[in-house]
């Protein structure tokens, strides 16, 4: 059930950022793409690292990471949205 609903999701947002690319407006593309990124990344990366975190031998620093990239892509998604 969760692969279809990220599926969704990341379908969604390549198709918004397809109609904004064919917008022809190149800042409407980046900030859809910018978007997608970022949605991604908060995704997958929060997911794996609540895997590992779980996971009784990986609960050292390296987890930390997965956190550190999903905040990347809280801060991709925020710049996305900002300029619309």
């Amino acid at each position: 059930m969760f692969e279809f609903i990220a599926t969704a999701i990341i379908c969604y947002f390549f198709g918004s950022w397809l109609m904004q690319k064919l917008a022809k407006r190149p800042d409407a593309a980046f900030r859809g793409a910018s978007f997608g990124c970022g949605v991604f990344l908060v995704v997958s990366m929060t997911v794996t690292g609540i895997v590992m975190w779980n996971t009784p031998g990986l609960r050292d620093g390296f987890t930390v990471y997965f956190f550190l990239w999903a905040m990347l892509g809280v801060v991709l998604m925020v710049k996305g949205i900002k300029g619309r």
